[in-house]
């Protein structure tokens, strides 16, 4: 094997045709390894590097582990499909490895991470319940190519060079009992996108996606039948939130310079609104008269009552007909003949009222 080896690579040396094919197969596998090695490059990892507060819960694989601020330590790695839950007054920050951005989590919040998109070039992440905020990374990668998607409820959010808040959580007083997405942005510009419908457009009045700036806040209430959207300045409350929850780890890699501006104003009386709306389903329907409204529950009654006697008469029938049977054939006594022939009557009695109990529907049972 050996000998062949050499002999083949003699040959490569003392021909111009093998001296071509040797180089073109060592810049072929130097290509080969730089392609490999560019693939393993930005975005590709996720790191869990400070947790404020007592626990949370990752869950990956189907199982679920609760992890404690000292077993954090150095940091902890997060795998494609890795769900983190933050509970009541624990706070969560994560670094997205070689990019930089930061990933805050709120109290209260769920978030999957998705890994790295190699097609659209994004992190992909998944806001299930909560409230985070995104602060990018170093910018030595050009915009378009190594951006953020935050996903959730309905919506698809892209961030490139900006730094962004993204709410989907129920509020108080809502009485839709639905989550309420918000998109906020401190720093550059954010894209918001419909995401897992049929027809996304339509939500959002035909065009394909909605711009948000600096200082604007963007809130979205979408359900089957409707989309609303209201684009207003950031509120001061929200401004004050990230105020006093902001960044407090240190980040494996150098965490860029920006802070949340101090000077936004006070959200805005002039607001923007939306209503984008499919073609409305008209629905037919006959008030009802508050005199009439017991009527339907009497009739009910009536028909459970006739039912219940009707099945009690034909139990009860049968019982004793299977006991006077017995006991006329044990003993040959007619007065248990005479008792069995009297229960035929009860019999009918029962039978009649069921049926009775069933054929009759009254308006109110009727689907």
């Amino acid at each position: 094997m050996g000998i062949a080896v050499r002999s083949f690579f003699r040959f490569l040396c003392r021909s111009s045709r093998g001296i071509l094919l040797l180089a073109g197969f060592v810049f072929s596998a130097a290509m080969n390894i730089a392609a490999q090695d560019e693939r393993a490059q930005p975005g590709e990892s996720a790191m869990i590097y400070h947790l404020a507060g007592k626990d949370f819960t990752l869950t990956l694989h189907g199982e679920q582990t609760v992890i404690s601020r000292e077993m954090v330590g150095s940091g902890i790695d997060l795998e494609r499909t890795g769900t983190v839950h933050t509970g009541p007054g624990t706070f969560l920050e994560i670094q997205l490895i070689p990019s930089g951005t930061v990933i805050k989590l709120s109290e209260n919040t769920s978030l999957i991470y998705n890994g790295f998109d190699e097609n659209g070039k994004f992190t992909d992440l998944g806001l299930l319940y909560g409230r985070v905020l995104a602060v990018t990374g170093n910018t030595e990668f050009s915009a378009g190519v190594r951006s953020l998607v935050i996903r959730s409820g309905g919506i698809t959010t892209r961030i490139e060079d900006a730094d962004v808040g993204v709410d989907y959580f129920l509020e108080s007083g809502n009485t839709s009992l639905r989550p309420l997405n918000r998109v906020y942005v401190f720093r550059g510009r954010a894209e918001i996108f419909p995401y897992g419908r049929s027809g996304t457009s339509a939500y959002f009045g035909g065009a394909p996606s909605l711009a948000l700036d600096v200082r604007e806040c963007l809130s979205l209430d979408i359900s089957p039948s409707y989309t609303f959207s209201e684009k207003t300045a950031i509120s001061r409350d929200i401004v004050n939130y990230w105020g006093v929850h902001y960044i407090a780890g240190s980040p494996p890699q150098p965490l860029p310079d920006t802070v949340i501006a101090a000077d936004i104003p006070e959200f805005s009386s002039v607001s923007e609104q939306v209503l984008v709306q499919p073609p409305a389903t008209v629905i037919s329907y006959t008030p009802i008269d508050p005199v009439d409204q017991k009527r339907p529950a009497s009739i009910n009654r009536s028909k459970n009552i006739c039912l219940a006697t009707g099945l009690v008469l034909t139990a009860g029938a049968l019982g004793a007909q299977g006991f006077f049977h017995y006991k006329y054939s044990d003993h040959a006594e007619q007065k248990y003949r005479n008792l069995f022939d009297f229960t035929y009557p009860v019999l009918a009695a029962g039978l009649i009222t069921t049926l009775v109990g069933i054929v009759y529907n009254p308006p109110s049972s009727r689907k």
